[in-house]
């Protein structure tokens, strides 16, 4: 299991329970009794979709199931946010895109649907492009941004 915390799980309970109820190895199996009988017991009480999403969450983060099962909505939001190298290439990528979702009500909206803005604008940029297959200063790269902008204006 992970040792270094998430950053965004250092301020909740990282103390798990002193059986990590998602851990099933710890079930010892006597000859006599059927081992999946077993197993089924010890997860019934288990919501099997719940049990998926926090598994999956704690992949994610690197963390304890046990830490992610007792603060899974803080665990949810901090596996679903990009890392600063994703938004560093959005600036460097994507400048209309980056400007539009400076803004934090932009993003609350479109947090979801970042790659098809990113997308978008590499659409545009790319028509513009071919309109001038010889680079011919009537169509610069800036125009492409003005465009997308543009058009980005009834976002």
């Amino acid at each position: 299991m992970a040792t270094n915390i998430h950053p965004l799980l250092a301020t909740v309970d990282q103390t798990p329970d002193p059986i990590d109820t998602l851990d099933l190895s710890g079930i010892e199996f006597s000859p006599n009794e059927n081992p999946l009988d077993l197993s089924f017991k010890a997860g019934a009480e288990k919501n099997p979709d719940q049990t998926a999403e926090i598994i999956k969450t704690a992949r994610s983060l690197n963390q304890p199931p046990a830490v992610v099962e007792k603060n899974l909505e803080s665990a949810k939001v901090a596996a679903s946010r990009p890392s600063s190298d994703y938004f560093k290439d959005i600036i460097e990528k994507n400048p209309r895109v980056a400007k539009f979702l400076s803004d934090p009500v932009n993003m609350a909206v479109a947090k979801d649907d970042i790659d098809n803005l990113k997308f978008f604008e590499e659409t545009v940029k790319t028509s513009v492009r071919s309109l001038n297959p010889m680079n011919l200063p009537l169509l610069r790269p800036e125009d492409a941004n003005r465009i997308a902008g543009d058009i980005g204006q009834g976002w």
